[in-house]
């Protein structure tokens, strides 16, 4: 059995749970969600990383960080597993 090793200094952290905004993509519907858009059949969400292509059923996450909105894709499968409703 091997021992993980890490740089002098390495600490653990725990990500900070954070509420954020989130809704399943459907083009047909008008009501989209901040920096979300379509180009011919095609509809895509603006990142921090650049524009990326969605398909109906991805959920669209978004919260405001210093006044602008962070917009990201995540996949259904991956959101079912890593987030849950907000009380």
């Amino acid at each position: 059995m091997t021992k993980d090793v890490y740089p002098v200094g390495t600490g653990k952290y725990c990500k900070k749970p954070r509420a954020v905004y989130a809704v399943r993509w459907n083009p047909r519907k008008r009501n989209w969600p901040p920096n979300t858009f379509q180009y011919g059949y095609k509809s895509f969400v603006k990142t921090a990383n650049g524009d990326v292509e969605i398909q109906e059923g991805t959920w669209i996450c978004w919260q405001k960080v210093k006044g602008k909105w962070d917009v990201w894709p995540v996949a259904p499968e991956i959101f079912d597993a890593t987030y849950e409703p907000a009380l």
